[in-house]
């Protein structure tokens, strides 16, 4: 059976895509995954807004035997209308990424199923969190990828996500499980040459050992804009893995220099000496020192200054002390953690 898995992104603090970059489109994973960038949602696959307001109808028993006026499909007409214009009330003048995959699955029977015309309607359950397992790494990405690249991105709020599945007979299959479960920000554009390298950083930050956990908690901060603290957890814990699953390297290409700089070089044997002595000696801030030295040149110290100033307020939170949590360097933390990942994508040829 073949499936359509699409999930949006509102990208907070970006505005809607110029007319150059609306609906531009990048294919990943031999053309299994497509990305692109939007500022109306009304532009959606025609199924994702169908599925909801499916869902919606079904949640105020519509379809289950309440009276009201009109037939099925006139009365989903007027939901998915109704909810595309709550939808634009909200996000209106926004950018938004949109992800879609499509794939094959092992063919399955929900039951109950009820033939509508146009559609089939099942309550029961289906492999969606399997669709979506299958695909997370190449959405946290993206993701991961425009938080890098845009530094006007402030925010990541998941506005869509629908799985549909087709029938042999070409009809989509709705599949229904019956469970129930304040800040300030400009916004700008996504830059044309930041699109551009989506789909390179994309591959990398998903893929990349030293870099996808620092860049999938970068993306996480993002996501939990209503928790200020996990917010800022993300964020930190983020930028000290990326310091330490790195650091090793930039430590090596910094003792390089000095054995073969072209002012009186160190002896090669002072150099293996430095190593062996400081390998067990470096705090977290002296080896943020050395790859903001490598990688950032003039920006090191206030950069140093800033790492060390977040660092201290990671300290008082983890030694139990009152801390305010609506004042978290949180922030800061992400910039930090952004600018040190596009830093080390575009100087080391990745």
């Amino acid at each position: 059976m073949k499936y359509r898995y699409v999930v949006a992104f509102q990208l907070v603090g970006v505005v809607k895509p110029n007319a150059d970059l609306e609906g531009a489109t990048h294919e990943l994973y031999s053309a299994q995954v497509r990305a692109w960038l939007t500022g109306d949602l009304d532009t959606l696959p025609s199924e994702v807004d169908e599925a909801a307001a499916i869902g919606s109808l079904l949640l105020t028993t519509v379809f289950c035997g309440k009276e009201s006026e009109g037939t099925p499909e006139e009365r989903l007409a007027q939901e998915i209308k109704a909810l595309r214009y709550r939808r634009k009330q909200k996000t209106d003048g926004t950018a938004f990424l949109v992800v879609q995959a499509e794939g094959n699955i092992p063919e399955f029977n929900p039951q109950p199923a009820r033939e509508i015309a146009g559609y089939v309607l099942a309550i029961g359950d289906a492999p969606k969190n399997e669709i979506r397992s299958r695909h997370e790494s190449a959405i946290q990405g993206l993701l991961a990828a425009i938080a890098v690249g845009s530094e006007h991105l402030c925010g990541i709020k998941k506005v869509a996500d629908s799985v549909t599945f087709v029938r042999e007979d070409g009809k989509p299959l709705y599949c229904y499980s019956l469970t129930g479960s304040a800040s300030g920000y400009m916004q700008l554009p996504i830059l044309k040459d930041t699109w551009a390298n989506i789909p390179h950083d994309a591959r990398i930050l998903s893929r990349h050992q030293a870099l996808v956990d620092a860049a999938r908690l970068l993306t996480r901060s993002f996501a939990e804009s209503r928790d200020p603290l996990l917010a800022f957890l993300s964020a930190w814990c983020g930028l000290e893995i990326f310091v330490n699953k790195n650091f090793k390297s930039y430590e090596s290409g910094l003792l390089a220099k000095l054995s073969s700089g072209p002012s009186s070089p160190m002896p090669q044997r002072i150099i293996e000496r430095i190593r062996s002595v400081m390998s067990d000696k470096y705090r977290l801030n002296d080896k943020f020192s050395v790859i903001s030295g490598e990688l950032a040149d003039a920006g090191a110290e206030p950069d140093q200054i800033i790492f060390e100033s977040i660092k201290l307020v990671r300290d008082k939170l983890l030694h139990g002390e009152n801390i305010s949590l609506t004042n978290l360097p949180t922030v800061e933390a992400q910039r930090l953690l952004r600018k040190y990942l596009l830093l080390h994508l575009r100087n080391n040829g990745m």
